[in-house]
């Protein structure tokens, strides 16, 4: 039996090969390089789906409109992905997973469950519906409200988010939103549908009588002894999208709280002050970055760091941790541009040249940003920085962003070489007087 890639070889004569465009799709392009690492890593927590295609096919091509509706109405929730089984490199993939004809789509549930190749209709309604069946529910059901007290005291670390809903089951939404690969180790989901007596009682008591229009999304950080509702002004607000972005600033254990650590020595002990996300400075260059073997990730603006965008960086190192050794491994760190000049000048300097090459108007380079720094492999490249960086202009704080810069690297990316700029000299900090106990 002749394999796809030779059939589609014959194919490719007769007919023009489709492309497709990362920035007209949200179908997520993979290769035989990075499958394991882009499918492999996500079955800890998470759902794949892997269309095998033939770019030469018209059936294939008329499917990537439906294909591609089904990646955004799962965009978050399930990582939908596509493999051409046309290219050379891909051809052992697309054997050892049986595939004998295109449109050809492979399912790939959380772990333990198998894989499996999908055989029902290709329409999106159908694959759609197959896939977000396969999504975990990790959201706690609450009957009365003894449940409800009991949840938010266990875990006061955890924040509580808790959907009230007329309906008898979670929307696909927040089961998505509970298995997310931080969320499900971060924060606690739960469920309550005002369908029975039980249920009313407990909406009243968590509005404490008040009138709330369902469905609502209250959450709970005991730890801060903060409670807030999502505040929906139109129906299309309770996306998935809207909502992690709100549950991520609270998702991270004691987020936003001032850390401390002992340097020992008893009563004379003295309290530093530890940084919760690093910055980058002469100082601390080779301990965060240029002394590492991991892919740095750099988080450039001109000026002080703030809270709120700690917290994101955090959630980011915490999303794109590699769950296998032989996975790229990442360091996170911040760069103050407004101190940092001979970085800043470097970065600018590089989009002059970048664009005389590619034959393009060179821009002014707008910040923050987020720096992908390749670690050295040889001597002669420790004094070189090698980088790629979103494209100028998109938010560094937009996880999406962030996730195609870690699929791109993953894909094997081109970085831009330039000589390793100098580090600000800085004053150093002086020490505090020693209190005298009486």
């Amino acid at each position: 039996m002749r394999s796809i890639i030779a059939a589609t070889a014959v194919a490719a004569s007769t007919a023009q090969a489709f492309e497709m465009d990362a920035m007209k799709h949200d179908v997520q392009e993979i290769n035989g390089k990075n499958f394991d690492k882009v499918i492999s890593t996500n079955r800890d927590s998470g759902v794949s789906a892997v269309w095998y295609f033939s770019a030469s096919s018209r059936a294939d091509e008329a499917f990537l409109d439906k294909y591609n509706e089904i990646a955004k109405k799962a965009k978050g929730m399930v990582r939908v992905t596509a493999i051409n089984c046309d290219r050379k490199d891909n051809k052992k993939q697309c054997e050892r997973d049986g595939v004998q004809a295109t449109p050809h789509v492979h399912i790939y549930p959380k772990n333990p469950q198998p894989q499996y190749k999908y055989e029902g209709e290709l329409t999106t309604d159908a694959l759609t519906k197959k896939l977000f069946k396969h999504i975990p529910n990790n959201v706690k059901k609450l009957k009365d409200v003894a449940e409800y007290k009991a949840m938010l005291k266990k875990d006061p670390t955890k924040p509580k988010i808790i959907l009230f809903s007329d309906k008898k089951s979670p929307a696909v939404i927040f089961k998505a939103l509970s298995s997310e690969v931080v969320f499900h180790r971060t924060a606690q989901f739960g469920f309550v549908s005002t369908a029975d007596e039980e249920g009313k009682a407990l909406l009243k008591e968590a509005t404490r009588g008040k009138a709330r229009k369902l469905p609502a999304v209250l959450l709970v950080n005991s730890g801060r002894n903060k409670k807030e509702w999502f505040k929906a002004k139109k129906p299309e607000d309770m996306s998935f999208a809207k909502l992690h972005e709100w549950i991520n600033l609270y998702s991270e254990s004691g987020m936003g709280d001032t850390l401390k650590a002992s340097t020992g020595g008893g009563a004379e002990a003295e309290e530093v002050e530890v940084e919760r996300l690093r910055e980058l400075t002469g100082k601390s260059s080779r301990d965060v970055c240029f002394g590492q073997k991991a892919v740095c990730a750099i988080y450039a603006k001109e000026g002080p760091i703030e809270e709120k965008e700690i917290d994101q960086i955090l959630s980011y190192e915490e999303r794109f941790t590699s769950k296998s050794d032989r996975g790229i491994k990442y360091t996170w760190a911040w760069l103050d541009l407004s101190v940092e000049k001979d970085f800043k000048k470097t970065l600018e300097d590089m989009e002059v040249k970048l664009a005389d090459k590619e034959g393009r108007d060179a821009e002014t380079l707008t910040y923050p940003t987020m720096l992908f720094v390749k670690p050295p492999k040889k001597k002669r490249e420790e004094k070189l920085l090698s980088y790629i960086k979103i494209e100028n202009g998109k938010d560094a704080m937009n996880v999406s962003e962030v996730e195609n810069m870690v699929d791109k690297i993953a894909g094997g990316a081109s970085y831009a070489r330039a000589s390793l700029p100098s580090f600000a000299n800085r004053p150093k900090k002086a020490k505090a007087d020693k209190k005298t106990e009486l």
